[in-house]
């Protein structure tokens, strides 16, 4: 117990004067030691000192040892006593979720209760939308459609708020919701941002659009930076608005810092080698240190891009359009195309076609698995592109009869490509042509899309609801997410 020792005699030592967190580290130390008892006992020594410290930290221990209905008790004396506090808000969300947890039935309201006292906590879009499926298994329907309502009208740029708006829609197409207008919920759907999985799907829904399907054929610039200065000028202007000195001139251009960053010059010179990784790794710390500053962003994001450091040059510029406060929907068309490239697309087009499926589904896809590295390789010892594992690389190769495989073969791009775009169609002939259907396949395996699919069969929704591996459900989602930003920025003109 040296470090409890510690504490103790650092307390000893101040003769009064001494921080008093110090105990509620004692009291953390002997929770980690299983000593609850002790704890609880450390904890009535802050209180004479930091009672409302000590009666928060007092309701999160007795939660975490599993204790709910003390916990609940302490929560409750707190928010009484400390309703103002900073941690107040925090101190509700526990409640309300300690009160679910131990199957209490005032957990909705709970929940609501947080919403309405606190509604501009980061967790109030949640707790409304938490109480009204908690209200719908309790047979309060009409309750819970009320609460969904209040979340889209409150926080409509929430994805709580888009999937809550998209469940609406579904209900009331189906003729589950009486006296709510399908048209009044079609045109809160315009309220929405567009940047999450059930804010795409309700607006495809109210337009009529089945899911990964696009009306025209996919088209790509002409001449890639022909809209640039259109961007740079839109640019310019929100870094202004931001309080952010402009410089004038190209604002692609690598600021002197960025240019002579050792950093860079060096990771240059290991990418020009060849020595790809090494590159890597020098550039990310880079890129890191500067993951701040937006401008910096952009100007990463295409040199990034024009090196052939991908991967980098895709996070350099979904960070740019987070920290403006912008999607790919809303932001102009040039800056969304360096967050959803089309690198290689001499390959993929030319795939999609053969194969027969939409080359948005491969950008997507390829997106999704390795931000475009060819040299990605993850702790799965998925490889490449299209993140093949070996077992399935060497399967593919049998039936593609390709000549002369090796599993290193995976980390080249024609290759990687090639049996990506073979193992998705195998899953879209397999699953009747249902995307939803094969992505689940190449995510999760064949044999667990076959028991989803047995359930849900074609329906886009309720198959991605039954699926029960979370990671394939998210998949399922991003790919989704991918598919209508590709839609989007790569539309005919």
């Amino acid at each position: 117990l040296p470090g409890i020792d510690a504490f103790r005699r650092y307390i000893a030592a101040a003769e009064g004067d001494y921080r008093t967190d110090a105990h509620v580290y004692i009291a953390w130390s002997l929770e980690r030691l299983g000593d609850i008892e002790n704890a609880l006992i450390e904890l009535d020594t802050l209180a004479e000192l930091d009672p409302e410290t000590a009666l928060f930290e007092r309701g999160e221990l007795l939660r975490r040892a599993g204790r709910r209905d003390e916990a609940l008790s302490i929560y409750d004396k707190y928010l009484e006593n400390h309703g103002e506090s900073e941690r107040a808000a925090l101190v509700a969300w526990a409640a309300a979720v300690a009160a679910q947890e131990a199957g209490k039935t005032d957990a909705a309201e709970r929940y609501q209760f947080l919403a309405d006292t606190y509604p501009f906590s980061d967790n109030a879009p949640r707790a409304l939308f938490t109480a009204a499926e908690l209200l719908d298994t309790m047979g309060q329907g009409s309750d819970a459609l009320a609460l969904r309502r209040r979340l889209v009208e409150q926080y409509p740029a929430n994805g709580y708020a888009a999937e809550a708006l998209f469940r609406l829609i579904v209900a009331a197409e189906n003729g589950g919701i009486q006296g709510v207008d399908p048209a009044e919920l079609a045109g809160q759907v315009e309220t929405l941002t567009l940047s999450n999985y059930f804010a795409l799907r309700a607006a495809d829904m109210v337009a009529g659009t089945p899911p990964f399907r696009a009306g025209d054929p996919m088209s790509t610039p002409q001449e890639p930076g022909a809209d640039r200065a259109e961007a740079e000028a839109w640019l310019r202007r929100r870094l202004s608005a931001a309080g952010t000195a402009v410089p004038e001139g190209d604002l692609g251009s690598l600021s002197s810092d960025l240019a002579a960053d050792p950093r860079r010059i060096i990771g240059e010179k290991l990418w020009q080698l060849g020595l790809q990784q090494e590159a890597k790794n020098e550039l990310e710390t880079l890129r890191e240190s500067y993951a701040g500053d937006a401008l910096a962003n952009y100007r990463l994001a295409r040199y990034f891009s024009e090196l052939g450091l991908y991967r980098s040059s895709i996070i350099s510029a979904a960070a740019l359009l987070r920290q403006l406060n912008a999607t790919v929907f809303d932001a102009p068309r040039y800056l969304g195309r360096l967050s959803y490239p089309i690198y290689f697309s001499e390959l993929i087009f030319p795939l999609a076609e053969r194969y027969d499926f939409d080359p948005r589904l491969q950008f997507a896809l390829v997106r999704q698995e390795s931000l475009f590295e060819s040299f990605a390789r993850s702790g799965a010892a998925a490889q490449g592109l299209s993140q093949v594992i070996p077992d399935t690389g060497a399967w593919i190769a049998q039936r593609l009869a390709w000549p002369n495989f090796e599993n290193e073969d995976l980390y080249k791009p024609y290759i990687g490509l090639n049996f990506g775009a073979y193992y998705l169609s195998e899953q879209l002939r397999n699953f009747d042509g249902h995307v939803h259907a094969a992505l689940a396949a190449y995510n999760g395996g064949p044999g667990n899309a076959a028991r989803w699919f047995a359930v849900a069969g074609g329906d886009h929704d309720l198959f991605v609801d039954t699926v029960d591996f979370p990671e394939t459900r998210l998949y399922i989602e991003r790919i989704y997410e991918g598919f209508n930003a590709y839609r989007h920025l790569y539309d005919s003109p």
